[in-house]
C-alpha cells in the first residue's frame, strides 16, 4: 500500500508541481536510504551503500541543497540519465509494490532522473537561467571526471579502510563478491567469455573477489559501462520530446519486468497451492471408497508445460535475486564492484543472501 500511495504522491508532484519535485525527491530518499543502511547494517550488507548509485544519490541531495550549482547540475544530470536510468534495464529493476526493497532499488535508480528532468524543463521561479545547449565534451568531462572521483573513494573504502574486516569476514558482502559468484549471469558472463577470448582469464580460472585481477576486470567493465551510456546525454538535454520519450520506456520496462515478476513467481506459488489441494481431495476419494488407510494415492505426473514454466518461474526468481544484488549493488558499480568466490568454494555471501 505505501508504495502505492508513494508513486500516487510523485505522480501528483510532477504533474502539478514538477518545480517543487526536488523537495519531494529529497522527502522520499533521505528516509529510505536511511532505511535500507539500518536494515543492512544488520545483514553485514551495508557496504553495498559505497555504490555508485548512492553516490549519485548524494549529489542529487546536494543539489536540491544548492539548487543554482551549475556544475552539480551537469554533473548529476550525466549520472542520471546515464548509468543510472540505464541501470534499470541492466540490472532487470523490477516495480513490485509488495517488496521494500525493490520499492528502494527501483526509487534510487529511477528518481534522481526524473528530478533533473523536472529541473531541466520545469525550473523553479528564482532559479538561475539553463542554457539551451551543452556540449556534449562538458557533460561528458564532468560526468566522466566525477566517476573517477567515486572510483577512488569506493577503492580507499574497500582497500583501506574496510580492507582488514573485508579479509577477515567472507561473510560481509560487497557488490564484486555477489555479482561473480558463480554461476554467471548477465555482465559477469558477458565479461568473462570476453576475458576467455582475450586470454585475460585461463581454461577453467574462475573470477576471485580477493584478487586484483579480478577487480581490474570490472573496474574496467564498469569505466566503458560509464563512457557507453553517457554518449546520449547531450542530445536528450537539448530535445524534451526524446527526453521525456527515454524516460518512459525505462519507466515501461521497469513496470514490465515487475508485472513478469508476479506472474511468474505468484503464479507458480498459486499453482502449487492447488496441486496440494488436489493431492487432499484425491486422498479424501479414494478414502470415500473404503481403500485400506495404507493405499498410496496416484500422484499424476506433471506435463511438459507445468514441468517448463516451474523451471522457468525459478530461474526468474534466480535472475531477479542477481539482477538486484542489493537492490542496486550491481548496477552501478561494477568498478566499486562486484567480487568472485574462489575455484571450487561455495560463495558464502550468496548462499546467505538466498536464504
Amino acid at each position: 500500500m505505501l508504495g502505492v500511495i508513494g508513486c500516487a504522491l510523485i505522480e501528483f508532484v510532477v504533474l502539478c508541481y514538477p518545480q517543487h519535485f526536488p523537495f519531494c525527491y529529497a522527502c522520499f530518499a533521505l528516509p529510505l536510504i536511511a532505511l535500507r543502511l539500518y536494515i543492512y547494517k544488520g545483514l553485514d550488507w551495508h557496504l553495498f551503500l559505497c555504490d555508485f548509485c548512492y553516490f549519485s544519490n548524494f549529489c542529487c541531495l546536494l543539489q536540491v541543497a544548492f539548487p543554482n550549482s551549475e556544475a552539480l547540475m551537469i554533473i548529476n544530470f550525466a549520472h542520471t540519465m546515464g548509468p543510472l536510468t540505464i541501470a534499470i534495464i541492466t540490472w532487470r529493476n523490477s516495480l513490485v509494490f509488495h517488496s521494500l526493497d525493490k520499492v528502494t532499488s527501483v526509487f534510487i535508480h529511477g528518481a534522481p532522473s526524473l528530478m533533473l528532468y523536472c529541473i531541466r524543463w520545469y525550473p523553479a521561479a528564482g532559479a538561475n537561467p539553463l542554457p539551451e545547449l551543452i556540449p556534449f565534451s562538458t557533460f561528458f568531462g564532468y560526468g566522466f571526471g566525477m566517476y573517477l572521483v567515486w572510483q577512488l573513494y569506493y577503492v580507499v573504502m574497500t582497500e583501506i579502510f574496510y580492507g582488514r574486516t573485508l579479509a577477515h569476514n567472507l561473510e560481509m558482502a560487497t557488490s564484486i563478491r555477489w555479482l561473480t559468484a558463480p554461476p554467471y549471469g548477465g555482465i559477469t558472463l558477458v565479461a568473462y567469455r570476453a576475458m576467455r577470448r582475450c586470454g585475460v582469464m585461463r581454461q577453467g580460472e574462475l573470477f576471485d573477489s580477493e584478487t586484483w585481477k579480478t577487480k581490474f576486470i570490472f573496474m574496467g567493465v564498469q569505466l566503458v559501462y560509464t563512457a557507453a551510456t553517457l554518449l546520449p546525454v547531450a542530445a536528450l538535454w537539448r530535445y524534451w520530446a526524446l527526453h521525456t520519450s527515454y524516460l518512459l520506456a525505462v519507466y515501461a520496462i521497469c513496470i514490465w519486468n515487475g508485472g513478469s515478476y508476479y506472474i511468474e513467481v505468484f503464479s507458480k506459488a498459486y499453482r502449487k497451492q492447488f496441486e496440494g489441494d488436489a493431492a487432499a481431495r484425491r486422498a479424501q476419494a479414494i478414502a470415500s471408497l473404503g481403500a485400506p488407510s495404507g493405499v498410496k494415492t496416484p500422484t499424476p505426473v506433471a506435463d511438459a508445460a507445468e514441468r517448463d514454466g516451474a523451471e522457468e518461474a525459478a530461474q526468474y526468481q534466480g535472475d531477479e535475486r542477481r539482477s538486484e544484488s542489493d537492490g542496486c549493488g550491481a548496477a552501478d558499480g561494477v568498478g566499486g564492484v562486484h567480487g568472485a568466490e574462489r575455484v571450487g568454494t561455495a560463495s558464502p555471501v550468496k548462499s546467505k543472501k538466498e536464504q
